[in-house]
C-alpha cells in the first residue's frame, strides 16, 4: 500500500502537476491523520471495554462475597439471639418469674464473639475501580456498617472479658469440679458440655446491685450489637439484589445458592406447615432449598429460640422422618419435648440419640436430669 502511494506521488511530480501533488499530499496527511485518530478511538474503547469487563467480574466477585458474609451474619445473629435469651430467662429467674431451665448452658454467659467480617479488608481499596456512583456509593454504605458492627462486636466482647469473667472468678461460679470429672486430658467436647457454670454458686448472686448491673449491660450491648447485624444483613441483602438487577438475572443465575428454610419462615411469612410441605415436595437430588440434617435441626432451635415450642417439635420430627439415623435431630427433640414437660417421650428421645450415638454427653447428661421428673 505504502509503495502503491509513492508510485502515485513520483508520477505527478514527474508529469510537473504541483498543485494536484499538493493537493494529493495533504489529502494523504489527512488519511494519515484519520487513520491514527481511529487506531486511537480503537484502542480507548478496547481500554474502555476491558475497564466495563473488570468492573462486571468484580460485581461477580462481591456477589459471591456477600452471599459468603450473610452466612456468617445470620449464624451471628442465630447465637446473639441465643445468648439474649439467656440473658432473659437468668433475669427472670432472679426475680422469681421463671425456673431453673436444665436445657440451658449456662457458661454463654462469659463466652464471647469472634467474627470473620472481611468486606473492610478485602474491598476498601476497589471503590476507585468503580464507576457506576449508585454501586460506589452502595458498597461504602456496606463497608462502613460493617465497621461499625465490627466495633460493637468489640465491645461486647470487652464486656465479657472485663467484667464477667472477673465476675464468675471472683464469686467461685466457674465449676473446676466439672471440668476435672471429665478424665481424658483432651476431650474439648466433653468439657464444653459440662456444666462449667456452678449454678447454686451463680443464684447466690441473684438480685445482688452487683450482678443485676452486669445483666444490664449484657443486655443493652447485645441489644445493640444486634440492631447492628440486622442493619448489616438488611445491607447485604440490598446491595446484592442491587447488582443481580444490575447484571441481569441471566448472568448470576448460576450463582444462586440454596435459600435456607429460615428464611422462607422469616422474610417470606410462611407458616411452619407451609414449611413442611415445601420440604416435602422437594426433589432430594436437587433440592431448591437447603433441606439437610443441620438445616432442619438449625430452624428447629430458632424456633425455640422464639418461644415456638410446638413448631420447633413439627420441625424436628420431620427432619427424624427425613433422617432417622441423625442422633443430633433426636437429641434435639428431646430438649424441645423436655421444656414442653413431656417428660416420657423426651427420655424415648435421648434414648433413641444414644443407641445412634453412644459418646452424646448431652444425651446422658438430659437423661439424668429426667430421673429427677418421675
Amino acid at each position: 500500500m505504502i509503495r502503491f502511494f509513492r508510485k502515485i506521488r513520483q508520477r505527478l511530480l514527474t508529469e510537473n502537476k504541483f498543485s494536484k501533488y499538493l493537493l494529493y499530499a495533504i489529502g494523504e496527511i489527512v488519511l494519515v491523520m484519520v487513520g491514527i485518530l481511529l487506531a486511537l478511538q480503537v484502542n480507548n474503547w478496547n481500554e474502555l471495554r476491558k475497564k466495563e469487563e473488570a468492573e462486571i467480574q468484580l460485581y461477580h466477585k462481591i456477589i459471591t462475597d456477600l452471599n459468603s458474609e450473610q452466612a456468617v451474619i445470620e449464624n451471628k445473629i442465630r447465637d446473639l439471639n441465643a445468648h439474649q435469651n439467656i440473658h432473659f430467662q437468668i433475669y427472670f429467674e432472679s426475680q422469681g418469674k421463671a425456673e431453673y431451665n436444665p436445657t440451658i448452658n449456662y457458661k454463654s454467659l462469659y463466652t464471647y464473639s469472634l467474627v470473620q467480617l472481611f468486606f473492610d479488608e478485602n474491598y476498601s481499596k476497589s471503590l476507585p475501580l468503580i464507576n457506576d456512583n449508585e454501586t460506589h456509593n452502595l458498597l461504602k454504605k456496606y463497608i462502613d456498617q460493617e465497621k461499625i458492627t465490627t466495633t460493637s462486636n468489640i465491645q461486647w466482647n470487652e464486656i465479657k472479658t472485663e467484667h464477667i469473667k472477673p465476675f464468675l472468678a471472683k464469686h467461685g461460679i466457674k465449676n473446676t469440679e466439672a471440668v476435672f470429672e471429665i478424665q481424658s486430658p483432651d476431650d474439648w467436647a466433653a468439657v464444653s458440655y459440662s456444666q462449667l457454670i456452678s449454678y447454686p454458686k451463680l443464684i447466690e448472686q441473684y438480685g445482688t446491685n452487683e450482678f443485676d448491673q452486669l445483666l444490664y449491660e449484657l443486655r443493652v450491648y447485645t441489644t445493640w450489637l444486634l440492631h447492628n447485624f440486622n442493619l448489616l444483613k438488611k445491607s447485604n441483602r440490598e446491595f446484592e439484589m442491587f447488582l443481580k438487577n444490575k447484571l441481569g438475572s441471566e448472568q448470576t443465575s448460576s450463582e444462586q445458592r440454596l435459600s435456607p428454610i429460615l428464611l422462607e419462615l422469616l422474610l417470606e411469612d410462611k407458616t411452619v406447615d407451609e414449611i413442611i410441605e415445601i420440604v416435602r415436595n422437594e426433589n432430594p437430588e436437587d433440592p431448591i432449598y437447603d433441606i439437610s440434617e443441620a438445616a432442619l435441626n438449625n430452624l428447629g432451635y430458632n424456633l425455640i429460640a422464639d418461644s415456638q415450642l410446638n413448631a420447633a417439635k413439627k420441625i424436628f420430627e420431620l427432619g427424624i422422618e427425613l433422617y432417622p439415623n441423625d442422633y443430633n435431630l433426636y437429641d434435639s427433640y428431646g430438649e424441645c419435648l423436655f421444656m414442653l414437660k413431656e417428660y416420657e417421650n423426651s427420655t424415648k428421645a435421648f434414648k433413641k440419640a444414644l443407641e445412634l450415638n453412644p459418646e452424646s454427653v448431652n444425651s446422658k447428661r438430659m437423661l439424668e436430669q429426667l430421673k429427677t421428673k418421675g
